[in-house]
């Protein structure tokens, strides 16, 4: 009965800090996560996993918005510059 209270105080306690952000939330363990109780550990290693790939695919992603913003604004400018100076006209 022991290990079930530490089992659910612990998940707890990964739920709450992942919740509040705090990474990284370590998920150790392994003596209390044995037996049938093993998956609820795995599982939680998985959506920590797809969370990191997550948060990666939106900085990426961020970055490549903020790089895509820029070349436009440079091509905006250089095409205000060539304007005035008359190479449209």
């Amino acid at each position: 009965m022991d290990n079930i209270r530490d089992i659910t105080s612990d998940l707890e306690e990964k739920a709450g800090r992942a919740v509040q952000r705090k990474f990284p939330c370590e998920f150790g363990g392994r003596r209390k996560y044995q037996g049938e109780y093993r998956p609820l550990i795995e599982s939680l290693r998985n959506i920590r996993a797809q969370l990191n790939a997550t948060m990666l695919e939106i900085q990426k992603s961020t970055e490549v918005s903020s790089t895509s913003e820029q070349v436009s604004m440079g091509a905006q400018t250089l095409s205000q510059g060539a304007t005035r100076a008359g190479f449209f006209r």
